[in-house]
């Protein structure tokens, strides 16, 4: 009965973690999608772990809310860039900003191998 117990319990956990990461889609950058999704799931289970503590939980909450913004890093920055070069005073606010982050992510440890 034991087991029984802990396995639906995992098994909630796991179908929750990869419900949520379903919905999202996540694509992180210079990662490919297969990474991303493991990525993006064991984030999840981590920040929705029962067992684990509040700091704990809460920490992984923070590094999952994160990702996500990493992740839609590539959709801002398609939806905000064309073939031909605008100049700062045409581009969003935070253009520069987002373009900068998004490039430091090359170097970032989740982006290698």
């Amino acid at each position: 009965a034991v087991v029984s117990t802990q396995s639906t319990g995992v098994a909630k956990a796991l179908i929750e973690a990869m419900t949520s990461c379903s919905d999202f889609k996540p694509k992180y950058p210079y990662v490919n999608a297969h990474k991303s999704a493991l990525l993006y799931v064991a984030y999840h289970l981590k920040a929705h772990n029962p067992k684990a503590t509040e700091f704990s939980r809460e920490k992984y909450r923070k590094k999952l809310e994160k990702y996500k913004e990493h992740c839609h890093l590539i959709k801002y920055l398609g939806a905000n860039m064309n073939r031909r070069y605008r100049p700062e005073s045409e581009r969003p606010i935070d253009f520069n900003f987002k373009m900068d982050e998004f490039l430091a992510l090359k170097n970032h440890p989740l982006s290698s191998s």
